[in-house]
């Protein structure tokens, strides 16, 4: 079937600026933490954290999908095939600035349990070298990935995994690389043969 995609126009958004400079200058910036108990919180990995979960009787959490073959992840979804698409911003946030933020080290991956045990086994770089990317929609010969200011049709032509090329099929998310925390994300093909996203009014 055909897919609708309706593109959202440009607008002029300012630029980000770091948080400091919000701070004033002369002004104290006592250390109020320290007065506080904080209760220890250590870094777990993800085997240790799943047995802190606290369920119902009769349900289980199972791990699917940890590192190796996940890294920073921001979006992910199924496709019909049981594959787990997975868009990964590493460059966020990597100091309290942003400095670097948009350098095109960020991936998409495609996650699959290939011996049917419930969990992933194998990952394919899906598309790579790319800006702060913020959904991934599969459909039929590829994919459609969200990288600001674009959405960009992905084919996958002989099916291994990986996009052949990226082809601009719709422009107008500058947001995505001025205010990375509210931009359109959760990209979902809708029944209507609709592309819906969410913090985004346009479909």
């Amino acid at each position: 079937r055909m897919l609708t995609l309706l593109a959202l126009t440009s607008f002029g958004l300012p630029k980000m600026i770091p948080f400091q400079n919000g701070d004033k200058k002369g002004e104290a910036q006592p250390e109020v933490w320290r007065q506080w108990e904080i209760p220890s919180a250590p870094i777990q990995n993800a085997s240790e954290e799943l047995a802190t979960f606290k369920v119902r009787k009769g349900l289980e959490v199972k791990l699917v999908a940890s590192e190796p073959f996940i890294e920073d992840p921001v979006d992910a979804i199924w496709d019909a095939q049981g594959r787990l698409w997975v868009v990964e911003m590493q460059a966020f946030m990597r100091n309290p600035d942003g400095i670097g933020e948009e350098d095109p080290v960020c991936k998409v991956g495609l996650l699959q349990d290939l011996d049917g045990d419930g969990a992933i086994d194998h990952r394919t770089d899906f598309l790579t070298n790319v800006s702060l990317p913020r959904a991934v929609c599969p459909v039929p010969g590829g994919a459609l990935v969200l990288v600001p200011p674009n959405i960009l049709w992905c084919p996958d032509a002989n099916e291994d995994g990986v996009a052949d090329k990226t082809i601009r099929v719709a422009e107008g998310f500058e947001q995505g690389l001025v205010n990375v925390e509210h931009a359109p994300n959760a990209m979902l093909w809708g029944l209507d043969n609709l592309l819906y996203l969410a913090k985004h009014s346009y479909r």
